[in-house]
C-alpha cells in the first residue's frame, strides 16, 4: 500500500492538468483475488487518491479547455466556438495469464475472452494494461497481447488505445482498419514448422494479401477521396526490456 501510495502522491505533484491510471498486473493490492497473497498491513486498501482518477472497468468522462496557445491554433469552427472538448476514456486491468494466478492481480486463463461487449462505443481514448495480439507485442509465435481485446478495439475504434506490460513493444504506431490488417492478422497468426514459416505457403499468400489489399487501400483514400478508420496505438512502457530500469522514449500523442 505504502508503494502504491507514493507512486499517487508523485503523480498528484506533477502539473499536468487531468491524470488517469489503471492498475497491472504487479499491483496486487488492488484485485481482492490477490490481495491475500500479501502480509500484515500490506492488505489494507486506504489509498488516497487525490486528484487521479483510477479506472477499473470504468468509463471517464472529461472536459477538456484549451490553453491560450492551442487557441490559437484552433481551425476547427466547432471547437473555436465552444472552446471545450469532451474526452471519454475507458480503463480496464486485465491481462491474460502470465504468471501465478495467486499473486499476479487482474489475470485471466490465457485464450479465455474477458474482453467482448465490455467496452462502451463512444470511448476516444481506451487504457489497457496488456496489448491487443500482434500490435506492439512480443514477437512470433505466440506473444503477450491478447487476441480477443483486438477484436474489440476493432469494434469500438478508438482515437487513441494505450498500454504497456510488454517492455520490449514500447513505441507507437497507427493501426488502419482494413482488409490489409485482416490480411496482416491472419498471416501472423499462421503456425508453422517449416524453417519459422519462411517456406510456408500460407505465410506468402498472407503477405501478397498484406500488400494488395494495402494498396487497394491507399488508392482507394488517397486517390479516390475514400476515408478509413484508424486508431494511433501506444505501447507506453517506461522501463527497458527486463533491466528493471526506465529507459523507454516518453510518448506524447496528439488526437
Amino acid at each position: 500500500m505504502d508503494e502504491i501510495q507514493a507512486q499517487v502522491d508523485w503523480l498528484d505533484s506533477l502539473p499536468h492538468k487531468e491524470i488517469v491510471v489503471i492498475a497491472g498486473n504487479h499491483d496486487t493490492l488492488l484485485d481482492p483475488r490477490t490481495r491475500p497473497s500479501l502480509s500484515g498491513d500490506e492488505r489494507k486498501e486506504n489509498i488516497d487518491w487525490k486528484r487521479v482518477h483510477y479506472l477499473q472497468h470504468r468509463r471517464l468522462s472529461l472536459s477538456i479547455t484549451p490553453t491560450q496557445e492551442h487557441e490559437d491554433a484552433i481551425t476547427t469552427p466547432l471547437l473555436s466556438e465552444t472552446r471545450q472538448r469532451r474526452i471519454k476514456i475507458y480503463g480496464a486491468p486485465q491481462i491474460p495469464a502470465c504468471g501465478p494466478m495467486s499473486v499476479h492481480a487482474f489475470q485471466y486463463p490465457r485464450g479465455d475472452d474477458a474482453w467482448s461487449e465490455t467496452i462502451p462505443r463512444d470511448v476516444d481514448i481506451l487504457v489497457t494494461h496488456t496489448p491487443p495480439k500482434y500490435h506492439l507485442d512480443l514477437p512470433l509465435p505466440t506473444g503477450l497481447g491478447c487476441e480477443h481485446l483486438l477484436a474489440e478495439v476493432r469494434r469500438v475504434k478508438p482515437a487513441l488505445h494505450v498500454f504497456g506490460h510488454v517492455h520490449w513493444g514500447a513505441g507507437r504506431t497507427v493501426v488502419w482498419w482494413d482488409k490489409a490488417h485482416d490480411a496482416y492478422v491472419a498471416g501472423m497468426s499462421v503456425q508453422s514448422r517449416w524453417t519459422h514459416g519462411v517456406l510456408n505457403p500460407k505465410l506468402w499468400w498472407s503477405l501478397v494479401r498484406v500488400v494488395y489489399r494495402g494498396v487497394r487501400e491507399v488508392v482507394w483514400d488517397r486517390v479516390w477521396g475514400g476515408r478509413r478508420e484508424g486508431t494511433i496505438m501506444v505501447n507506453a512502457a517506461q522501463v527497458e526490456g527486463n533491466t528493471g530500469m526506465l529507459g523507454n522514449t516518453v510518448q506524447i500523442v496528439d488526437i
